[in-house]
C-alpha cells in the first residue's frame, strides 16, 4: 500500500508511484477497443501463469520461469489484448479457449529460438563452469596434478636422465627422431611453460575431462533445439503415440480445470493430468475445437486422500484396512 503524502498546505498529495499506475491505466483504457477492466486483467494473468507451471500442470517446456518466461507472456498480452475483443477468462473461472489459442499461436512461434537460445547457453555454462573451482576441487586437483608430474618425471628419470629421454626401436620415426604420443606431447608442452601457467591448463584440462566423463554418462535423449527434437520429447517424456488425444486435450482440459478451481471451487474430483510433461506451445493449436465439461462427482474420503500422497512408507499412519 502506498503511503500518503502531505503537503505544507496541509493537503494530501498521491505518490508518484500512485500517479504513474493512474497513467497506466490511462493509457491501457485507450488502447482497448472493449470496456478497459482491471479486475478481468487479473484473472488473465493468474490463467496465464498457468504455462510457467502450477501444482497441478507442468510448465510448457519453453516457458521457464528461470528464464523471465512470466514477463514475455506479459509483453504477449499486452501486444495482443487490444487485437483479441475480450479478455481470455471470464467470470465464474471460465475460459475463452478462442482468445487463448491466439496466445499459444504467439509463444508457439518463438519456441524453436527459445530452445536454441536455451543451449547455446548450456554450453557457455558448461565452459564457464570448467574454468570454476571451488577452493578444495582446486586442492584436489593441484594435489593429482604434482602427483602426475612427479611420476612423468620419475620415468623420465628411468629411461634416460633428467630432461633425456631414451627411445626404442619401435618409438623411433624413419629418420630417428623419437615419436611422442599426444599425452606426451602434451606434457611436454606443460614442461616448457612457467609452473603457474602449466598449472592452469592442468587443472583446467583435468576438469574438462571430468565433463566430459559425466556428459557420457547423463545423456539428453530430447536435445531441445537441436533438429527432430519435437518427436524425441513426445517419445521419451510423454510417450504418447497421438499426441492430440494423449497430450493436448488433456492439457486444455487442465488449463480450465485449474482456472475454475481457483476461482469456484473444484470442477471435478476425478479429473486429474495423466502426464509429467506438458506438450509444446506450437502444437496447442485450434484449441477452441475442444469442448471441455466436466462431471463433478464424489470427493475423496479423508483416508483416501492420505492414500494418494503418502509413500508406501508410511501406511502406519492410516487405519489397517487401508494398508
Amino acid at each position: 500500500m502506498h503511503d500518503v503524502q502531505v503537503g505544507a498546505d496541509g493537503k494530501c498529495m498521491l505518490p508518484q508511484a500512485v500517479k504513474e499506475d493512474d497513467k497506466e491505466h490511462a493509457q491501457a483504457r485507450r488502447r482497448l477497443p472493449f470496456p478497459y477492466d482491471f479486475e478481468r486483467i487479473v484473472d488473465d494473468f493468474v490463467f496465464m501463469c498457468f504455462f510457467v507451471g502450477n501444482d497441478f500442470l507442468p510448465h510448457l517446456p519453453c516457458m521457464d520461469i528461470r528464464d523471465g518466461a512470466v514477463d514475455y507472456l506479459l509483453l504477449v498480452y499486452a501486444k495482443l489484448l487490444p487485437s483479441l475483443g475480450g479478455y481470455l477468462t471470464k467470470p465464474g473461472g471460465d475460459v475463452d479457449l478462442d482468445k487463448v489459442d491466439v496466445i499459444l499461436a504467439e509463444v508457439g512461434a518463438v519456441e524453436e529460438s527459445i530452445f536454441q537460445r536455451r543451449v547455446a547457453k548450456e554450453r557457455e555454462n558448461t565452459m564457464r563452469d570448467a574454468r570454476r573451482l571451488t577452493s578444495g576441487q582446486r586442492d584436489q586437483v593441484m594435489a593429482t596434478v604434482a602427483k602426475d608430474s612427479a611420476v612423468a618425471v620419475t620415468t623420465k628419470r628411468l629411461k634416460g636422465g633428467e630432461g633425456a629421454a631414451v627411445a626404442t626401436a619401435e618409438d623411433d620415426d624413419d629418420d630417428g627422431t623419437k615419436v611422442l604420443t599426444p599425452a606426451e606431447r602434451q606434457e611436454a608442452k606443460y614442461q616448457s611453460m612457467p609452473v603457474e601457467v602449466a598449472l592452469k591448463y592442468r587443472i583446467q584440462a583435468k576438469e574438462e575431462a571430468k565433463l566430459d566423463k559425466l556428459k557420457a554418462e547423463i545423456k539428453d535423449h530430447v536435445r531441445l533445439g537441436e533438429p527432430g527434437w519435437k518427436t524425441r520429447y513426445y517419445e521419451d517424456k510423454l510417450k504418447a503415440d497421438d499426441i492430440e488425444i494423449g497430450t493436448i486435450l488433456s492439457y486444455v482440459e487442465g488449463l480450465c480445470w485449474v482456472m475454475r478451481y481457483y476461482y469456484t471451487g473444484v470442477a471435478s474430483w476425478q479429473w486429474f493430468y495423466p502426464f509429467h510433461y506438458a506438450p509444446f506451445a506450437s502444437d496447442l493449436k485450434n484449441i477452441d475445437r475442444f469442448k471441455v465439461s466436466f462431471d463433478v462427482g464424489q470427493p475423496f474420503c479423508p483416508f483416501e486422500q492420505l492414500m494418494g500422497v503418502f509413500p508406501a512408507d508410511s501406511r502406519h499412519a492410516i487405519p489397517k484396512p487401508y494398508q
